[in-house]
């Protein structure tokens, strides 16, 4: 089966892993935040593949550190997750 195959390790494995099990992921990041490059630095075929099929979401927080250490950041955050409607 097609899960069977070898994953690549690390980030690169996690992300192909849910991909292949049909677990799509959003992930929400702070303006200023590394996730991305990091995400395209060490699993760029992943990143590239998950966001083009839906797979992978990327959401930036505007006016955010990666810490949301402001409770302005933080609800800018907790608005945004709200709004996507991801809890069923």
């Amino acid at each position: 089966s097609a899960l069977s195959k070898r994953l690549p390790e690390g980030l690169a494995g996690d992300l192909e892993r849910a991909r292949r099990q049909g677990r799509p992921l959003t992930l929400l990041l702070a303006e200023s935040d590394p996730g991305y490059d990091i995400l395209k630095l060490f699993a760029p075929r992943q990143t590239s593949a998950g966001m083009r099929d839906g797979m992978l979401n990327l959401h930036w927080i505007e006016n955010a550190n990666h810490g949301f250490s402001k409770k302005v950041m933080q609800d800018r955050l907790i608005t945004r997750f709200l709004a996507l409607d991801l809890i069923t």
